[in-house]
């Protein structure tokens, strides 16, 4: 199965995108390069651009019909520049994600896993949260995803009651993606790599989830 990776340069989306490989699946990236180095999809099925770009998702899906679904990871992701620039967040993180999700529905193709954050969620001492702790986005960056969770739901319910037989897994992200052989992590206030204690680290199954959101599984 071939799977669109928006942002697939970066740190989370290269390794989604291997996660996808090692279960067999092929992945298609989409990345504007901005801070992902080129060096992670010299490998791999590669279009360099912005999200924004209809023209070029269209060409995409032109020329890689039997794409069924899309991981949507591209986005600016440093709470502290968010603060300093947050115009250019709701620019690329809101804004241009509608662009995408648009565009995606207009293809027939709204089948989309959105990558969100655990900054979503209200601050505790050891960084570690569920999907039960309260929300509570403390800078524009985490109400960015915030913004597009809510969007997506949105879309999702309409799409439902219009074809009934579209999905979406606006919850991906919350859980912290990482590699199990590394051990490595985001630090969720600065951005910067970190290495994550083994009894923390989520283990959740991209490939997997892909699948569900193509055959319409929750």
């Amino acid at each position: 199965m071939k799977v669109l990776v928006t942002g697939g340069a970066g740190y989370i989306g290269s390794t989604t995108a291997k996660a996808l490989e090692e279960a067999g699946h092929t992945p298609v990236i989409l990345d504007s390069l901005l801070t992902g180095p080129l060096v992670f999809v010299r490998d791999r099925i590669f279009y360099e651009g912005d999200i924004a770009d209809r023209a070029l998702v269209r060409r995409v899906f032109d020329e890689h019909p039997d794409i069924e679904a899309t991981i949507h990871m591209a986005a600016r992701i440093i709470v502290p520049e968010s603060v300093e620039k947050p115009y250019e967040y709701y620019r690329d993180n809101v804004a241009k994600s509608l662009e995408l999700f648009d565009e995606l529905v207009s293809l027939g193709r709204p089948r989309v896993l959105f990558s969100s954050s655990a900054s979503l969620y209200a601050m505790k001492p050891s960084f570690e949260v569920t999907e039960e702790d309260p929300l509570d986005p403390p800078s524009p960056y985490a109400r960015t995803k915030r913004m597009m969770e809510q969007i997506l739901e949105d879309m999702a319910t309409l799409a439902y009651k219009e074809a009934k037989n579209s999905f979406t897994l606006p919850g991906l992200g919350k859980l912290v993606l990482v590699n199990r052989k590394a051990r490595m992590g985001r630090n969720p206030q600065t951005g910067e790599a970190i290495k994550i204690p083994a009894k923390k680290v989520v283990k959740f199954r991209v490939a997997k989830a892909c699948k569900e959101a193509v055959l319409g599984k929750k």
